[in-house]
């Protein structure tokens, strides 16, 4: 039920929070009623709020009914995922690849240098996690959400846990110490690398004077903070440059590498139980595994920007070290070509740009269908397959 405190009358707060609800159930089954289903809201409209005798409060409650039915039927339309499962759902999968493969040989030419941890070493089937943290202060994302450095250190909480090698980025001396504090709690210090680190060095924050501009465009779309502040923008893109890094020095010499947003466990912050990631059954090894969100469609990228539309969750992928070497490099030269256009946004768009372009790129991706988080609780669920005696999640 909508929250009548929202409402200085609390009649009125009341009755459009019926009004709101019974909304929300109508259009849910909208498109399969047809023209019975819009007859059935106007007549319910009509009896419903009879009770308005003044316009204007009519009016608002009709504003609320109508952005709630463009968000749903938005959603509806566009078949998007929501976060509804748990580890136990037959939910998270992940779908197979056309046309797949068996596993092709590691690919030295895409290396930037020689490799050199490579040579005679038999590297672990484990994941090497690779995170960041960036000061950005507080910032508003969506239309009432807004993200605190304070949010942030809570969700941080959860790599205490985890008992997988870690990788992670920061310009901040605080979350240093805090990481520092974190991995020694459940003795995991000697799989964790800390590196404190000037983001001005990166090129994804080299480029941010060139964002802005674009940013700044009139008629630009104003989706925060993806539109509309440029350094959160690089934060974005800086995901593959840090992937990559993490890559070509493999510290702790792991076939696979997964990169995970800070925030991404933000739901296990209550919890006490070690968990891991593993690779899950049924991964392409020559593809890149992500999260959908909503179902593929051939939009331009203009398009993608200026409705903000998303295809995969950028808080996690997941590859083979080489196949995802590949990834990085087309990731980063469409962002190159997206400032060449004067149209950006964030990681997401830029993904579904690259398979939305002529020219597609030659990294296959690999689908988790149960929306944002699908991917991470598809590999916890794997290694908690694998490691049993850690299966106790409360």
């Amino acid at each position: 039920m909508f929250p009548e405190i929202l409402f200085a009358n609390p009649n009125f707060g009341h009755t459009l929070a019926v009004c709101l609800d019974t909304a929300l159930h109508i259009f849910c089954h909208l498109k399969t009623v047809g023209s019975e289903g819009k007859m059935l809201l106007f007549r319910w409209l009509s009896n419903s709020c009879r009770v308005y005798t003044r316009p204007i409060i009519l009016l608002v409650a009709l504003a609320f009914i109508a952005i709630i039915t463009l968000l749903l039927w938005k959603n509806f339309y566009y078949h998007c995922w929501q976060m509804d499962f748990d580890l136990d759902s037959n939910l998270l999968y992940l779908k197979p690849v056309a046309n797949a493969q068996p596993p092709k040989p590691i690919n030295h030419k895409v290396a930037k240098s020689s490799w050199s941890w490579l040579n005679g070493t038999n590297l672990s089937d484990n994941i090497t996690l690779v995170t960041a943290y960036f000061e950005l202060g507080s910032f508003k994302k969506g239309l009432l959400n807004v993200i605190t450095p304070t949010k942030y250190k809570k969700w941080m909480s959860v790599y205490a846990r985890i008992l997988n090698p870690l990788v992670i980025y920061t310009d901040s001396e605080d979350v240093y110490k805090q990481f520092q504090q974190l991995r020694a709690q459940h003795s995991t210090q000697h799989i964790t690398k800390l590196i404190l680190i000037r983001k001005e060095k990166l090129w994804a924050f080299q480029i941010k004077s060139q964002i802005d501009s674009i940013f700044q465009q009139d008629g630009y779309p104003t989706f925060s903070p993806n539109t509309v502040n440029a350094e959160y923008s690089c934060i974005m893109h800086a995901k593959f440059e840090l992937l990559q890094q993490s890559i070509d020095n493999n510290y702790f010499l792991t076939k696979y590498f997964m990169w995970i947003d800070i925030g991404y466990f933000r739901y296990e912050t209550e919890k006490n139980n070690l968990f891991g990631l593993s690779v899950p059954q049924r991964f392409d090894e020559n593809s890149v595994a992500y999260s959908e969100v909503c179902d593929f469609q051939n939009y331009s990228f203009k398009d993608i920007v200026w409705n903000n539309r998303v295809w995969v969750a950028g808080g996690a992928n997941l590859g083979r070290f080489d196949v995802l070497t590949t990834f990085c490099k087309e990731y980063i030269n469409r962002v190159k070509k997206a400032l060449e256009e004067r149209i950006i946004s964030t990681d997401q768009q830029i993904i579904y740009a690259m398979y939305t372009d002529k020219e597609k790129p030659s990294s296959n991706l690999q689908l988790c269908i149960a929306g944002w988080f699908c991917l991470g609780y598809l590999s916890i669920r794997s290694w908690q397959n694998q490691n049993p005696k850690f299966n106790n999640t409360s």
